[in-house]
């Protein structure tokens, strides 16, 4: 493109009126040069001036000097000015004509795409937490005493029944025995008191009270019964002693911890779960509906290789008021030829797959994170991609869960639809766009 500022100057140089652009400057330096090397012109312009031949006729424009005579220097000068100034501009402005502007072509972009659907997508989602016995329960007398007999240590493993303590029972032995004979003699009284009364000569209400007297006799055989088979401490059910509190020989009161009992056949595991996963969680389902679901895997950190297959034990609804959590329990067998304890550090790691949405009824398809944008709204959208025209076309879409690189699209698209996965802030309404591999 010719410069504008030489297009002024030489306008102011050059005598031309009205617009004076380029092709006029061009035309006014050709009439010049014209002028002054056709001697006809000339001598028109200097009519005092005697014709002579051609070659006369260009030195005489050219030095300003005639056959027949001199010019002043001055006037020769200028004449010779004029002349090179109408050149240049000729040469110059069409050195510099504009070029044509080149032709812009559409840029076919790259991305990857994926196509939708076959029910094999699917997500993850991980939480660590801390593994627990399904059954833990710290045991104890239910009656004060002294421990004549504890044969249990840390670690060792009882079944339903075993004995795990023993109390002095001597007092409660004598208890059980006066409550007994207490009860033998109002039976006693009361065999009297009705046979007197069936002869006639005893009392309805001396029958009556001497009976209510044996129920009460009873009742206290029973509490001292029972008083002395708390003097023995057994197992509930089969497990571990993870722990043994008290030591034998030692006077302990009713309540007072003497160990702790673990059933670790069956573990759980405890997590919490951010809000913004809870919240995305499919409502109604049952227990048993979201492990078929999610098909939850437990994986001990002391053995990173092996996963476990857990279950869903409980869900709570009630956040952590500090956290913002909320707690799950995931239930799993203890495998007999590993060792997992309580307390070990865990992680749950649960899977959805779009062919399992679709078993309970809900749709959708799981793409990955950089499949979706959102505009200033915060509304979220994909791009779908023409099979034909290979253009694509903004999608409005509404988002379910999202774990570590995928996420879950609700609605807005279709099985068999193409969509892009990579670049979508780039792209725009109608772009072509290419596979990424091409």
């Amino acid at each position: 493109m010719c410069n504008r500022s030489l297009v002024y100057y030489l306008s102011l140089i050059l005598p031309c009126s009205g617009r004076c652009d380029s092709s006029t400057i061009i035309s006014i330096g050709a009439a010049n040069a014209h002028e002054m090397l056709n001697p006809a012109t000339n001598a028109r312009r200097t009519p005092n001036t005697e014709v002579h031949d051609n070659k006369d006729s260009v030195f005489t424009n050219l030095v300003g000097i005639s056959p027949g005579g001199a010019m002043k220097a001055s006037q020769a000068s200028l004449i010779h000015s004029r002349f090179l100034i109408s050149v240049f501009s000729i040469l110059l402005l069409q050195a510099c004509d504009e070029a044509p502007e080149p032709e812009l072509r559409e840029v076919t972009r790259p991305i990857k795409m994926m196509t939708l659907g076959g029910g094999s997508g699917g997500v993850t989602a991980e939480f660590p937490g801390t593994v627990s016995a399904a059954q833990s329960v710290e045991l104890s007398f239910e009656v004060p005493g002294k421990i004549i007999e504890l044969p249990i240590t840390d670690g060792k493993k009882v079944t339903q029944g075993e004995l795990l303590g023993q109390l002095d029972p001597a007092d409660y032995e004598a208890a059980r025995d006066a409550a007994e004979s207490n009860r033998r003699a109002l039976s006693a009284a009361y065999s009297r008191a009705k046979k007197i009364f069936d002869q006639g000569a005893g009392s309805q209400a001396e029958v009556d009270k001497t009976l209510r007297d044996i129920q009460v006799a009873k009742e206290r055989l029973k509490k001292a019964q029972k008083a002395l088979d708390d003097t023995t401490l057994k197992a509930p059910y089969s497990g571990e002693v993870a722990k043994k509190i008290a030591d034998n020989f030692q006077n302990v009161q009713a309540k007072e911890p003497i160990l702790v009992l673990q059933d670790i056949t069956s573990l759980e595991m405890d997590v919490n779960i951010p809000e913004q996963d809870f919240s995305r969680a499919t409502p109604g389902l049952s227990y048993e509906e979201r492990t078929r679901l999610v098909r939850p895997e437990i994986v001990v950190s002391s053995l990173p290789d092996k996963r476990f297959p857990a279950r869903f034990k409980s869900l709570s609804t009630t956040a952590d008021p500090v956290t913002r959590t909320y707690a799950g329990t995931f239930a799993f067998d203890n495998p007999p030829d590993i060792n997992i304890l309580p307390g070990m550090t865990a992680k749950v790691i649960l899977h959805v797959t779009e062919g399992k949405l679709a078993e309970i009824g809900v749709g959708g398809f799981i793409v990955p994170v950089s499949a979706v944008a959102a505009d200033g709204q915060g509304s979220a959208y994909a791009w779908r991609v023409d099979q034909d025209t290979m253009r694509v076309a903004r999608v409005p879409v509404t988002l379910g869960p999202i774990a570590g690189e995928d996420i879950w699209v609700l609605n807005g698209l279709a099985e068999g639809d193409r969509i892009a996965i990579s670049g979508v802030h780039h792209l725009r309404e109608g772009m072509q766009v290419r596979p990424l591999d091409e």
